[in-house]
């Protein structure tokens, strides 16, 4: 009996170690083991902070639909060239807008004309009116010389930018073809015929007619790789009725060291002070400008 009990008892205490080991064991097991992802997600506790669901139909400017405007780019230059002929130069520069939204109104630059020993010979001070998002456009003109003066390379800054915007302002443009383009080569003159777009409104009374003028068209001179080496500019001499397309030819006295192999026209609004406003009156008996009415021959 004793030793029945002493082996129940031995029995009893090797199964309590045993039952505990694998307790143990289970234990560690369970630790060591990865949870399954869905009961993850039901473990996560509910949040104690409420949250309300955005309102698409609110006024209120989200992500999703505020557009980010790029960030303003300034206009390049293109490239640009010269030649002289005598006592003057012909030069041109083409621009480049790299916006993709925004129109620029007024490009102030330099045009600094140097002698062959690197000496500051003039500094002459032009605008581009304007230029379009991703568009070119160039200014091409001519620059008096002093007496004795060569000049042996030039250099072009930009100088800033007026206005910046996203919407195209209002403006004059002279539009022409390349067959409505002739050059004589005795004059060095470029004759064009074309049309003046004048986008300011017609807001005149029925004692007057409001119109624009000293619209100005600039030529750029190229050889055949594509070189700038002249150029020039001359003045529409009609007024433009404002809100009206019109018919214009101008003529442009070209200054270039050799015969251009193409030529390109661009349009500026005004120089050297803009443009003018003129008053007709409705039976032609009267006419008033709110800038002096001038003429320009280039430079």
């Amino acid at each position: 009996m004793k030793k029945f009990n002493y082996s129940f008892f031995l029995n009893t205490k090797l199964g309590s170690v045993c039952f505990l080991f694998g307790l143990l064991f289970l234990l560690l097991v369970s630790c060591n083991t990865s949870p399954d992802p869905e009961q993850l997600e039901t473990a996560v506790p509910e949040p104690t902070i409420p949250v309300e669901a955005t309102n698409q139909n609110s006024n209120e400017l989200s992500a999703e639909n505020t557009q980010v405007l790029p960030d303003i780019q300034s206009v390049t230059i293109q490239k640009f060239g010269f030649s002289q002929t005598e006592d003057q130069i012909g030069y041109g520069v083409i621009f480049f807008n790299p916006n993709k939204v925004y129109f620029v109104n007024g490009v102030l630059f330099s045009v600094t004309l140097f002698d062959a020993n690197n000496n500051l010979l003039q500094v002459y001070g032009e605008q581009l009116d304007f230029i379009a998002p991703e568009e070119e456009a160039g200014v091409g003109g001519t620059i008096e010389l002093e007496a004795g003066q060569t000049v042996h390379r030039i250099e072009v800054k930009i100088d800033g930018q007026v206005e910046t915007s996203l919407l195209a302002p209002l403006l004059i443009r002279y539009y022409t073809l390349p067959q409505n383009i002739s050059f004589d080569e005795e004059t060095y003159t470029v004759n064009t015929d074309g049309f003046v777009v004048n986008a300011f409104p017609d807001n005149s009374n029925e004692a007057e007619i409001k119109g624009r003028n000293n619209i100005r068209v600039t030529a750029i001179a190229l050889d055949t790789a594509g070189n700038i080496v002249g150029g020039g500019d001359e003045i529409i001499p009609q007024t433009v009725r404002n809100g009206t397309v019109s018919p214009a030819s101008v003529s442009i006295p070209i200054i270039s060291s050799q015969p251009p192999e193409t030529i390109e026209i661009y349009s500026n609004q005004g120089h050297k002070g803009g443009l003018c406003a003129v008053i007709l009156g409705r039976n032609n008996d009267s006419a008033s400008a709110l800038c002096p009415l001038t003429t320009h021959t280039g430079g």
